[in-house]
C-alpha cells in the first residue's frame, strides 16, 4: 500500500511536470510569434536593396530577438531536465528506504534470514517455487513486502517437503 501511495504521488508529480512544461513550451511559442511578428511582413530584399542599414539594422534585431527565444526554450528544456533527474533521485531515494524497511521486518519475521546463506537457500527456492507459476525473475525481484516472503518461504517449504514425501 505504502509503494503503491508512493506511485501515485509520483506519477501525479511527474503529470504535473508534463503539464508545466507543456504550458511553459506554449507560452514560450506565443513570446516567439509575438517577438517576430514585427518581422513577418517585411519585404526583405526590398529593404536590403533601399535601405542596407535599417536592413542590417533590423536583421541584427530579428537576430537577438530568436536568439532570446532559443535561450527561454533551453532554459525551459534544462530546467525540465532538471526536474526530472531530482524526481528520479527522489524515486531511487524512497525506493532504497522501502527496501531497507522491508528489509528490517523481513528479518523480524524471519530470523533465520540473519545467516545469509540460509536467506540465499530461500531466496532460491523461493525463486525456484514461484518459477512454477509462470513468475520471472524480474517478477520475483519485485517482491519487497516481507509478508509474501514469509508467505512464499512457507508455501516453497510445503512444496518441497510434498515432493520430498512422494
Amino acid at each position: 500500500e505504502q509503494k503503491r501511495s508512493l506511485e501515485a504521488e509520483q506519477q501525479k508529480y511527474v503529470s504535473d511536470l508534463k503539464q508545466r512544461f507543456e504550458v511553459a513550451e506554449q507560452f514560450t511559442n506565443a513570446l516567439g510569434q509575438r517577438m517576430m511578428a514585427e518581422f513577418q511582413g517585411v519585404d526583405w530584399k526590398e529593404l536590403r536593396a533601399r535601405n542596407p542599414a535599417e536592413y542590417a539594422a533590423m536583421m541584427s534585431d530579428m537576430n537577438a530577438r530568436h536568439s532570446d527565444l532559443q535561450n527561454m526554450k533551453a532554459n525551459i528544456i534544462q530546467n525540465l531536465q532538471q526536474a526530472q533527474e531530482l524526481e528520479r533521485q527522489s524515486t531511487e531515494r524512497a525506493r532504497a528506504e522501502q527496501l531497507q524497511e522491508a528489509a528490517s521486518k523481513s528479518l523480524e519475521m524471519l530470523p533465520d534470514w540473519s545467516n545469509p546463506e540460509k536467506a540465499k537457500k530461500d531466496f532460491g527456492d523461493m525463486r525456484s517455487f514461484v518459477g512454477k507459476f509462470g513468475f520471472s525473475d524480474d517478477d520475483f525481484r519485485s517482491i519487497s513486502d516481507p509478508r509474501i516472503f514469509a508467505l512464499l518461504k512457507a508455501a516453497s517449504k510445503s512444496s518441497v517437503e510434498k515432493d520430498e514425501c512422494q
